[in-house]
């Protein structure tokens, strides 16, 4: 079994080496900290203050902890497995208790918190569910993230509907890829963060255990970022989805491949055009926002248009704001954009031939892209003459697709927001894993106007 083979590696060298000794419970006065957390087998209320982080209080701490092990492992000496693990009661009676902590931090096997509530999907067409399944532990170069701050999305709503963008085998299926949380715990090769450490990741959902509508989400400890003390877990959670996935559209070679990392000023992007579709979408004001990072000298934003979201595009990068619901769309966006547009990135996705305004504001007569992060069509009657041809590429939203590039990306990532080149976007807050108020918000996502961003709170009661 998975736990009996974290502890049997975690103390094996121990055990060898042990006298047997009878155990005792511990009290009050014989109790420490973890991190702030009674550590197994001390009452939860015990107020103990460590010496520093991950040190504890009282040095007798390791000898006390261990008869607790087997106990809350198993619930009674009836279980099958217990009698394999009764040797982990058999500890040195002065282990260190800085070993103590250091295991606690590394194995959730430590943790008296043995399983998590998560929302699924058994099956397209039915409305998420709640379920209790076992916390998983980190391999080598993986990170545990207790989720603060889960954020949901449009395709969210697909995958719940339709079964669209994952395949079948992979239901049940647990949504949600905007996590922000906190370490619990770390592999053995990871260095780039510790336990407690505040982080942001995009869930990759590739399993359950890598998946964020749950208490806690596996990752790479590569595709993450620390967050920055000026956000909020809330805030944090609204970029991981859309920033990494319009980053790659962009600058990815699977993209535009725009420079991002090397040769920015020699790409001369103050003399460049690129024209952003759904500009007032989360994942449109992250494109404006990139595309003002690298100096783009004329950002064309597509949205809906009132003075104050004209503002807020303009305050976020864009120097032209198109009304998508003007009677003449295209011969607007060429009059405002001319005919030398080779760049244009498409955010959401607009029904039926949705990418032909995209492909119709190209040049006519140099070879453009258009680069879309949904799945569409072009209505070739509708785009007009392209001399030179045009190219259409869609991109996978996903920091998982391409590691090394998105390695990079969230190095930089946090830099980006504390210099306020990104800023997070707008949301409202849905407490605890309550699946009725989650399936609700996911509804929102069936119009075709603007919907907020929901943030799920796992760890915070609902009401």
């Amino acid at each position: 079994m998975q736990i009996q083979t974290i502890l049997a590696v975690a103390f094996a060298a121990l055990v060898a080496a042990s006298p047997v000794e009878e155990r005792k419970t511990p009290t009050l006065a014989e109790c420490c900290c973890c991190n702030g957390t009674p550590a197994l087998g001390c009452p939860a209320n015990q107020n103990c203050t460590p010496i520093r982080p991950g040190t504890c209080s009282f040095t007798n701490c390791g000898s006390n902890i261990r008869p607790r092990i087997t106990k809350r492992l198993y619930n009674d000496s009836n279980d099958e497995a217990a009698p394999d693990l009764q040797r982990f009661s058999l500890l040195p009676k002065h282990l260190d208790s800085n070993l103590i902590c250091g295991l606690r931090n590394t194995h959730p096997a430590f943790n008296l918190k043995m399983s998590q509530t998560a929302l699924i999907i058994n099956k397209p067409g039915e409305p998420l569910v709640s379920i209790t399944r076992p916390i998983p532990v980190p391999g080598s170069q993986e990170v545990l993230v207790q989720n603060h701050a889960v954020g949901l999305n449009p395709h969210d709503r697909k995958i719940r509907d339709l079964g669209a963008i994952v395949p079948i085998e992979f239901f049940p299926y647990i949504t949600g890829n905007d996590v922000a949380g906190v370490v619990h715990a770390v592999g053995d090769e990871v260095t780039n963060v510790k336990v407690g450490d505040r982080v942001f990741t995009q869930a990759a959902s590739s399993s359950h255990d890598t998946s964020g509508l749950q208490e806690y989400t596996l990752t790479s400890a590569t595709l993450l970022g620390k967050i920055p003390d000026t956000l909020s877990f809330e805030e944090a959670a609204t970029l991981p989805v859309c920033v990494p996935s319009v980053v790659t559209a962009m600058f990815h070679s699977s993209g535009l491949g725009l420079p991002l990392f090397d040769n920015v000023i020699e790409f001369d992007y103050p003399s460049k055009t690129i024209l952003i579709l759904g500009g007032g979408s989360n994942c449109g004001k992250a494109a404006i926002q990139l595309a003002r990072l690298v100096g783009f000298g004329t950002i064309a934003a597509v949205a809906s248009k009132t003075p104050e979201k004209e503002a807020k595009l303009k305050q976020l990068g864009a120097t032209i704001v198109i009304d998508r619901h003007s009677p003449s769309l295209q011969d607007e966006i060429r009059s405002k954009v001319g005919d030398d547009l080779i760049f244009a990135v498409e955010t959401v996705s607009q029904g039926e031939h949705a990418h032909t305004l995209g492909v119709g504001a190209l040049s006519k007569h140099t070879r453009g892209t258009l680069v879309t992060i949904t799945h569409g069509t072009v209505d070739e009657s509708a785009i007009g003459e392209k001399r030179a041809g045009y190219d259409k590429r869609f991109t996978v939203g996903s920091s998982h697709k391409y590691p090394d590039f998105s390695q990079k990306v969230w190095s930089h990532l946090p830099n980006w927001i504390e210099l306020g080149h990104i800023v997070p976007f707008s949301f409202r807050t849905i407490k605890g894993l309550n699946a009725a108020a989650v399936n609700v918000a996911i509804d929102e996502y069936r119009g075709k106007g603007e919907v907020p961003k929901f943030i799920v709170q796992p760890l915070k009661l609902s009401i």
